[in-house]
C-alpha cells in the first residue's frame, strides 16, 4: 500500500500520489512542490508519511497551470486571481440568497396586501388602497 498510486481513504475521499497528482494535473512534479510551498495547493499525509493529493487539488493545480501558461502569470498573481475568484463566487452565492429572501418577503407582503384588500373590500374601503 505503501507504493501505490491511488489510496481510497475511509471517507471514500481518492488521494493522488505527487507524481499521479502532477501528471493529471498536466504539471510537472517541480511546479506542483513550488504551488504547495506557495499554498496554492494543499495537500494531506499518507500513512506512509508521503504527501498525496485529492481530486479538487488536481483540478485547482490544473487551473493554475492555465493560468500560468496561457496567461503567463506568475505565482503571486495566480494567488491573487484565486482569492478574487473565491470572493467572486461568494459574492454572487450571496446575492443570489438576498435575491431568495426578497421574493420570499415579496410573496408574504403580497399575500398580506391580498388578505387587507379581502379585509376591506366589504366595508366599502378598497379606493385608500394602492
Amino acid at each position: 500500500m505503501a507504493n501505490s498510486i491511488v489510496v481510497r481513504t475511509p471517507d471514500e475521499k481518492t488521494l493522488y500520489i505527487r507524481s499521479y497528482a502532477a501528471r493529471l494535473a498536466g504539471v510537472s512534479e517541480e511546479f506542483l512542490v513550488e504551488c504547495e510551498q506557495e499554498g496554492l495547493i494543499t495537500c494531506q499525509s499518507r500513512e506512509s508519511g508521503e504527501s498525496a493529493f485529492t481530486r479538487n487539488s488536481i483540478r485547482r493545480l490544473s487551473l493554475i497551470r492555465r493560468l500560468h501558461r496561457d496567461l503567463d502569470l506568475d505565482l503571486e498573481a495566480i494567488e491573487l486571481v484565486l482569492h478574487m475568484r473565491r470572493r467572486i463566487i461568494d459574492l454572487q452565492s450571496e446575492i443570489e440568497r438576498v435575491n431568495r429572501e426578497a421574493l420570499q418577503k415579496e410573496g408574504r407582503l403580497v399575500a398580506e396586501l391580498q388578505q387587507l384588500r379581502a379585509a376591506l373590500a366589504p366595508e366599502g374601503h378598497l379606493e385608500d388602497l394602492p
